[in-house]
């Protein structure tokens, strides 16, 4: 199986033009890409005891075709002949572990397509954007070996078996020879091995022969109930019966859905007036994780004695690691923090940490093309309703779409209207964050949002 991705050119930008240029026609339309020959160019790399650091190093290689030919660049006023250009990219981060296959090939092949739009405003003076679609790949019952290809991994290959294999209903079970085979897009069954039933994925390698005996909705734990549940576990908290943290979410519901209510009118992003809060620079500096942290400071509770969180002492906005003096040290019991130190800690250590999800989700070569505010807005959400948000929700993969096209008005009015609603009804400090983020991601980088 193997990942290949179409580029299509979405706006332009030549030097007389005074901002991007979103009618591609002519010969603009005309070009044609893709990203292929997606590989491994290092292995994974593991721990003393095995455990799995990164899933190995890629590369990616692109091109675009059907340039226009001849072109005069209006730069150097010269003609260009060239009708294929071709660039790639080379990962020098690894596959982390915790990032899925399609966030990190999608990845691969938005920054192979920043490569081609330098390349090519180089040679034609013109600037491009070009957007990267994953190519559908249809069903195929190949073997898929135990050991990844050197294309494309899988996360969970085939098992092999020269013994007996068992159907997972339990009813029969039959000696087979050599290998048997399954589609990992085809969820749950085996292809071309229909005698042996439904396989259970449980986990990367590990296969389960009965399905897992799952409580019935009524007896879930609310937190957990499909539809109410939005990512908090991304949330630093708590051991109810040792200690209960202030509420992480002060001015949220504690679930908060994936779509508005159709109740709640959708707001325009042409009446929201321009930022107006003013923050206390409590995090000093002019880096987006100081922004971040001085506004995400201003709506999270704050606990200034150590205090257990499960598995270790916290304080702050849910540290377990406390900036004191400059030095980053472990959180123990008896701690105290000033609200300040939690802030610091907070722009220094918790939300770097914290972003990463959400800048791999959006695509490195986007989140850098983002200013200090953009940034400090979509993590402010994202401390919110769950790092995982990009992805996992619908708003969050509408708010990616119009990052990769430029739109960042269409993104804006994204955010202004995100989850803002518990049980179908609209909660207003909720609704007031939105509308904070939204005008903290449009705020011009030359102005200020504090005191």
């Amino acid at each position: 199986m193997e990942y290949t991705y179409n580029l299509k050119v979405i706006k332009t930008k030549a030097p007389t033009d005074p901002n991007w240029v979103f009618d591609v026609s002519g010969a603009y339309s005309q070009i044609s890409g893709r990203v292929y020959d997606i590989r491994k160019t290092k292995d994974e790399e593991r721990t003393a005891n095995g455990t799995i650091i990164n899933y190995g190093y890629y590369t990616a290689s692109a091109e675009l075709s059907s340039l226009p030919n001849p072109f005069l660049n209006p730069i150097t006023n010269s003609q260009v002949s060239v009708s294929k250009i071709e660039a790639s990219f080379e990962d020098t981060n690894g596959w982390d572990s915790m990032t899925s296959t399609e966030i990190y090939f999608e990845y691969l092949a938005q920054s192979s397509a920043l490569a081609l739009e330098e390349k090519y405003s180089e040679i034609f003076g013109v600037k491009i954007k070009l957007r990267a679609t994953k190519n559908p790949q249809p069903p195929t019952a190949e073997a898929i070996s135990g050991t990844p290809s050197a294309t494309v991994p899988v996360e969970i290959a085939a098992a092999t078996a020269s013994a007996s294999g068992a159907s997972a209903s339990g009813a029969t079970s039959s000696n087979i020879e050599g290998e048997f085979t399954f589609n990992v897009e085809q969820e749950n069954m085996f292809m071309g091995n229909a005698q042996f039933g439904t396989l259970y994925i449980i986990g990367i390698g590990e296969v389960k022969e009965e399905p897992i005996d799952m409580p019935s909705e009524e007896t879930l734990d609310e937190e957990y109930q499909e539809g109410a549940f939005a990512g908090l576990e991304e949330e630093p908290f708590v051991k109810p019966d040792e200690v209960v943290f202030p509420d992480n979410r002060a001015t949220s519901p504690d679930f908060v859905e994936d779509e508005q209510a159709s109740n709640i009118p959708v707001e325009s992003i042409s009446g929201l007036p321009a930022w107006s809060l003013k923050l206390t620079r409590k995090s000093p500096g002019e880096k987006w994780e100081a922004h971040a942290a001085n506004y995400i400071s201003r709506k999270e509770g704050f606990l200034k004695d150590a205090a257990w969180d499960e598995n270790h002492y916290r304080m702050g906005f849910g540290s377990d690691k406390m900036l004191k003096g400059g030095k980053l040290t472990e959180v123990v019991k008896g701690d105290k923090c000033t609200l300040l130190e939690a802030t610091e800690t907070l722009a220094s250590y918790g939300i770097p940490n914290f972003s990463k999800t959400i800048a791999k989700a959006i695509g490195s070569p986007y989140w850098e093309n983002l200013t200090s505010y953009q940034k400090a807005a979509l993590v402010s959400l994202g401390y919110n309703v769950g790092q995982y948000y990009i992805t996992a929700r619908g708003y969050g993969r509408r708010i990616k779409a119009a990052i990769v096209e430029g739109n960042m008005t269409k993104a804006a009015q994204e955010i202004l209207n995100g989850p803002a609603t518990a049980s179908g009804k609209l909660l207003r400090p909720l609704k007031e964050r939105r509308r904070e983020e939204a005008q903290l991601f449009l705020q011009p980088p030359s102005k200020s949002i504090y005191k």
